[in-house]
């Protein structure tokens, strides 16, 4: 994939979300997201 395609799609789900990822504290947050969420879908 294109870094230019890559970017597009980052700042179209920032804008879906309502987020921006140049901030670390919601990167964390993001992060934190998808582990439970990964910790749990495993747990099925």
């Amino acid at each position: 994939m294109h870094r230019n395609n890559v970017l597009y799609h980052i700042a179209r789900i920032e804008e879906m979300l309502c987020i921006t990822l140049d901030d670390p504290d919601m990167r964390f947050k993001l992060m934190l997201a998808y582990k439970y969420w990964e910790l749990d879908s495993c747990s099925h």
